[in-house]
C-alpha cells in the first residue's frame, strides 16, 4: 500500500468515525449551500472541507457539487 492509499484509507476511516452515515444521511440532503455547511460545521465540530468530502463519499451531493463547493471554500471567506 503506497502513501496515497494509506491517506485515503485514513480519511475514509476518519469520515466514518466523526461523521457516521446513519447520523448524517438525512442532514446532508438539507445542507447544500456553503452557508449551510458553515452551520453544519458548528454542529459537528469538523471542517467544512471534511463535511464536503463526506457528503460526496455518501453520494448526498454530486461530484460537480463537491468541486463547486471546494472552489468556493478556496476562494472565499468561508475557509476552514
Amino acid at each position: 500500500m503506497d502513501e496515497k492509499e494509506r491517506e485515503d484509507e485514513a480519511n475514509t476511516f476518519g469520515g466514518e468515525f466523526l461523521l457516521p452515515e446513519n447520523r448524517l444521511e438525512k442532514v446532508f440532503y438539507k445542507y447544500i449551500s456553503m452557508q449551510d455547511f458553515v452551520k453544519l460545521k458548528m454542529e459537528c465540530h469538523v471542517s467544512k472541507k471534511a463535511l464536503i468530502y463526506r457528503a460526496g463519499k455518501l453520494g448526498a451531493i454530486s461530484t460537480r457539487k463537491c468541486q463547486d463547493l471546494y472552489k468556493k471554500l478556496n476562494i472565499s471567506t468561508y475557509q476552514s
